[in-house]
């Protein structure tokens, strides 16, 4: 090719690049995204989190879990081990215990690949008031927002928040009182990427047990809760909801149709569509112990999920594993 071709064919390179920034720049698409909203046009609470993890494939949805301990805390020797959230990478867990029993709150442990053991757990800086109990943590996709409940008059919910996930947590406020009742308000759950918190809640006036209650993000903040309808409404006791990350199964615990188990298991309730409500589908009895069964957390490939057993005052972490 011919030195004068070339500068030709150089010149004409630039002018196409820089038509295409310059239409782009005109149609305004160069700063264009649909992060950060979802098709209702609510703005998310969370920047849209990271997709599953690859971690050798697929699970069957459909297949039972076994449980398992987790490595790195099972054999630690605490008291008491509760409720825990992971990072969608699995390798960091937060959850709340008491080495000896005493006075429940929130813990952190990391390690550097899912099939290493959870190591160096400690006290979670800033979020704590260690003067009462802290329980039931769970993260957020985007890992830049901890809701969980603290026992002070009544139970109450309360956030912390950074702004990147490798900084500190800052100090824990309370959800205002739209979120808050005068009764107890446990087990938060932030699903579909920020967009809904759901929670249990003994609000339910025409109750004396616990039930799921959902309050729907809307401009930075959480909307009135409402009253989940319930997956088996034969059941008066269903609480701790886990969402999947497409808010299409939903793990909680409960006591079955017409309470035919006089103790909390874990169930699974599926639906087709986010506005549909859930129906009853199975009793996850592989899950089960000796004592009464929670769920917490479901890793967004839905392979793992971590659930806690109590036992008297005793409470062990799990995690159930799907079949790849």
């Amino acid at each position: 090719m011919s030195s004068r071709i070339r500068r030709r064919v150089v010149a004409l390179a630039v002018a196409l690049s820089f038509c295409a920034a310059a239409c782009a720049s005109i149609l305004g698409m160069d700063d264009f995204s649909l992060e950060g909203k979802d098709a209702g046009g609510d703005v998310s609470l969370t920047e849209g989190g990271p997709g599953p993890v690859d971690a050798g494939g697929p699970c069957d949805p459909d297949a039972q879990f076994t449980k398992l301990p987790v490595p790195g805390l099972t054999d630690l020797g605490w008291r008491s081990m509760r409720a825990a959230t992971l990072s969608p990478d699995e390798l960091t867990i937060y959850f709340n215990g008491s080495p000896d029993g005493g006075r429940s709150n929130i813990y952190r442990a990391k390690r550097n690949a899912r099939a290493e053991d959870f190591k160096d757990v400690e006290l979670l800086p800033n979020v704590n008031d260690l003067s009462v109990p802290n329980l039931s943590p769970s993260l957020s996709s985007d890992e830049k927002t901890l809701v969980f409940s603290r026992q002070v008059t009544s139970t109450d919910l309360f956030f912390a928040s950074r702004p990147r996930k490798t900084d500190e947590f800052g100090n824990a406020v309370r959800f205002n009182n739209r979120v808050n009742s005068d009764v107890s308000d446990v087990n938060p759950f932030i699903a579909l990427d920020g967009q809904e918190l759901w929670f249990s809640s003994d609000r339910d006036a025409s109750s004396a047990t616990p039930h799921m209650f959902m309050a729907k993000a809307s401009a930075g903040a959480f909307d009135n809760p409402v009253s989940v309808a319930p997956p088996d409404p034969t059941s008066s006791r269903q609480e701790s909801p886990v969402l999947s990350a497409d808010g299409t199964i939903l793990f909680y615990s409960g006591n079955g149709e017409n309470d035919a188990t006089d103790a909390n298991d874990i169930w699974e309730a599926r639906r087709e569509a986010t506005n549909l409500p859930f129906q009853k589908r199975r009793h996850v009895t592989e899950l089960g112990t000796k004592g009464i069964e929670y769920p917490s957390w479901l890793s967004p490939d839905g392979c793992h999920l971590y659930m806690h057993s109590l036992e008297g005052t005793v409470g062990a972490i799990y995690v159930g594993e799907r079949k790849r």
